[in-house]
């Protein structure tokens, strides 16, 4: 029967994933359930994570668990602070920079790491400021832009150990509502499964579009809808062409912060899902920018560990 050494969680608004760690942070376990932070109270969140971690505890130890994300929000388990912006990674992964939850259960001890706030423009993130941690832990010498994407993608400027500024896109959350609740729902939600492969051609024409003239993409978002009903149109190559539009107009907004990072001989760091991070790495290829992707889960991991070990080695 596996037991941890410690206990990495990761805790969004819509759901929760931990994972059984070793002393020397490799994996022994994992689970996960759809039980986020939206879907409950600051009461029910130990009772949600005991279902998930108790296999793994022992009755005459205290097992740490170390978690980031939504848990630590103002409507999470207990609040943990923003810290500021900019802010040394150094600074986040401290003892100092986690709270402590009120946990009942004798066995664990839980601690939530804080986020970081940008007051101009205000701004803020959880969670993506640990996988930036994990990230600059194998990397140690990177300075440039490092993209999140996701239904808020982020995208932070980084330099010298130092989270410098950073931006939030909503386009994964714009995508959701326009492809499931406006009227182009019609046109690009496939009822036959054999039209629902991805159309990488309708993708770049829409990237490059909307990234060139980006003061049209609204127009063209409603064409998609009126193509559809004058000649008809494949929903695949509509919703390709949907988040098409939508990224290009991200990477539009992110212009002169990607002009600027790649004068200086840098690439984007993509972490995310595979599936997205490929379509935001075609994205800026085919505008001529350079990106690497990496793993969320493993940076994510990477920068629980650090939290972890500044707690096992008493770092304030």
């Amino acid at each position: 029967m596996i037991k941890a050494d410690w206990i990495a969680v990761d805790w969004g608004t819509s759901h929760i994933r931990v994972w059984a760690m070793s002393n020397t942070s490799q994996i022994l376990a994992f689970d996960s359930n759809n039980k986020g932070m939206g879907q409950l109270k600051p009461h029910e969140f130990e009772s949600v994570l005991l279902q998930l971690i108790d296999p793994w505890l022992r009755n005459d130890v205290i097992t740490t668990v170390v978690a980031c994300g939504m848990v630590g929000a103002k409507q999470g388990w207990i609040e943990s602070a923003y810290h500021p912006c900019p802010v040394d990674l150094a600074t986040l992964t401290k003892q100092g920079a986690m709270i402590q939850s009120p946990s009942l259960d004798p066995r664990i001890q839980v601690y939530i790491a804080g986020g970081v706030k940008q007051l101009s423009p205000a701004d803020v993130m959880r969670g993506e400021e640990t996988q930036v941690s994990g990230f600059y832990c194998d990397h140690p010498t990177f300075s440039g832009l490092v993209c999140l994407p996701g239904t808020h993608s982020k995208w932070v400027a980084f330099s010298e150990g130092h989270i410098q500024s950073f931006k939030t896109l909503m386009t994964g959350e714009i995508f959701a509502l326009l492809s499931q609740q406006s009227i182009l729902k019609h046109t690009v939600n496939a009822t036959d499964e054999s039209t629902t492969e991805w159309n990488q051609t309708a993708f770049i024409a829409s990237v490059k579009y909307a990234y060139n003239h980006p003061e049209d993409v609204l127009s063209a978002l409603f064409s998609l809808r009126a193509n559809d009903l004058l000649y008809g149109s494949d929903p695949s190559a509509a919703k390709a062409a949907l988040s098409g539009y939508l990224i290009g107009n991200e990477l539009r907004a992110m212009s002169t912060q990607l002009n600027a990072s790649f004068a200086a001989g840098s690439y984007v760091a993509l972490i995310g899902a595979t599936g997205l991070t490929a379509h935001y790495s075609s994205a800026l290829d085919c505008l001529g920018y350079v990106s690497k992707a990496f793993d969320s889960e493993k940076m994510t991991l990477n920068g629980l560990a650090l939290n972890y070990q500044s707690l096992k080695t008493g770092v304030q």
